[in-house]
């Protein structure tokens, strides 16, 4: 009884497939889940992990390989990448044991592996709805409650000031004003909702200095292609 991701990481030690896949008790996985994602995968050899989730990935149909850049795309400059849990990726085995396993933070251990693995190598989506993932008062995450999501919230800002982000100048500023822009709100809703402690707490762990407030407390601006493997120029769709 390790808890949820040293458990996984301890698990993870037995496996002596080329492909490892996490699935919790209390989620289905629909009988083409592993078919489609196999084949994905497969069909990748640079590709890390293939990703499914519940509903169509924006942007284009599936499967799409994602370089490490697209992925921060899809995350920062989109409509998100790195809020899926465990259950909906295939690992390549090997890939997962060199990028480290997840990190041991709790209930956000998933979301920090997608970013740290993301800047270095490439993901294949899946088309979504593989699985039904249960969403239920006592899990781990609804235990850690919005104070455990609300102090994660400056780790992805920092993502974008790592030596391996994969965006460009540019992309990492419009993607500083989407991440402010997102506490703004979150500040904002927590107030409307009564909980001034929850505010000053999000606040607090964003890491943001009052130069960065200043400078980033800009229009956010999300595109629904951002992150989505472009046709060749003279191709047609």
């Amino acid at each position: 009884n390790l808890g949820d991701y040293p458990n996984r990481n301890h698990a993870s030690t037995f496996a002596r497939g080329e492909f490892l896949k996490y699935h919790d008790s209390d989620d289905v996985m629909y009988p083409h889940c592993l078919e489609i994602m196999l084949k994905a995968l497969r069909a990748h050899p640079s590709a890390a992990f293939a990703l499914s989730r519940s509903g169509a990935w924006p942007g284009g149909a599936c499967p799409m390989l994602l370089t490490p850049r697209m992925c921060y795309q899809r995350e920062f400059l989109g409509f998100g990448l790195f809020n899926q849990g465990p259950a909906g990726a295939l690992f390549r085995t090997s890939a997962f044991v060199e990028l480290g396993r997840f990190p041991l933070i709790g209930s956000q251990s998933d979301a920090l592996f997608w970013i740290a693995a993301c800047a270095k190598r490439s993901v294949v989506l899946t088309q979504g709805d593989l699985f039904y993932y249960r969403v239920h008062a006592g899990q781990e995450l609804s235990a850690a409650g919005p104070y455990g999501l609300a102090k994660f919230e400056g780790t992805m800002f920092r993502a974008l000031d790592a030596p391996d982000c994969p965006l460009d100048a540019d992309e990492r500023e419009q993607a500083r004003r989407n991440l402010t822009m997102g506490f703004i709100k979150r500040t904002i809703r927590d107030l409307r909702h009564g909980h001034p402690r929850l505010a000053l707490y999000r606040l607090r762990h964003t890491t943001l200095t009052f130069a960065e407030w200043l400078r980033y407390a800009r229009r956010s601006r999300r595109d629904v292609t951002a992150g989505t493997p472009q046709p060749d120029a003279g191709q047609h769709a």
